[in-house]
């Protein structure tokens, strides 16, 4: 059974899906209440106007979940290019260099 065939028969993972993507996002100051995350990822029904940004933050998170848990559950090892993978899910619609990584430079 798949992450998104669970969803569908466990409430439990649901809810956790939910308080994750919701609490994840909220750090990142994203204005969602837990009822508009709710709303959002089990019905697909955008409650009031809100900003896109907000939507695709808690949408991002949950696709990230599901490609997250089932890559990890296939044996997927945690590198450098699967970490680029979930940051591209993340930033879809956010940013155009979505699954890129910042390169600091330090002048001497």
């Amino acid at each position: 059974m798949n992450y998104k065939e669970l969803l569908e028969f466990n409430d439990y993972a649901m809810d956790l899906t939910i308080r994750m993507a919701h609490h994840s996002t909220a750090i990142e100051n994203n204005p969602l209440s837990l009822a508009e995350t709710i709303s959002i990822l089990t019905t697909e029904y955008i409650p009031r106007e809100m900003p896109q940004r907000a939507f695709f933050e808690v949408k991002n998170y949950q696709n990230m979940l599901f490609f997250l848990l089932e890559n990890l559950n296939k044996g997927q090892s945690v590198d450098s290019f699967f970490i680029r993978e979930l940051h591209g899910i993340l930033m879809n619609f956010l940013l155009p260099n979505k699954g890129l990584s910042k390169r600091l430079i330090i002048p001497f």
